[in-house]
């Protein structure tokens, strides 16, 4: 598999992690890593330094990144 490829899998898997953490972050019951914000952004900035030839990953990236940061911080704006 072509490394865009794997990069654009990762990003759904974790595009669709931040939903779940927008829609229900404290309904979660045990406190596991993945039920962190920042477990995601560590897995978000380290794609963006695997894609950071490519502008359409980086894009995406800025745009979960920027989800992140509303999900700690709801007054944030970016």
């Amino acid at each position: 598999m072509s490394w865009y490829c794997e990069a654009e899998r990762e990003l759904l898997h974790i595009r669709r992690a931040i939903g779940l953490l927008e829609q229900a972050q404290h309904a979660f019951i045990n406190k596991s890593s993945v039920n962190d914000p920042a477990y995601w952004r560590v897995k978000l900035n380290k794609l963006r330094t695997q894609s950071m030839r490519n502008k359409v990953l980086e894009i995406q990236v800025d745009e979960l990144l920027a989800r992140l940061a509303l999900i700690q911080d709801p007054h944030c704006r970016k």
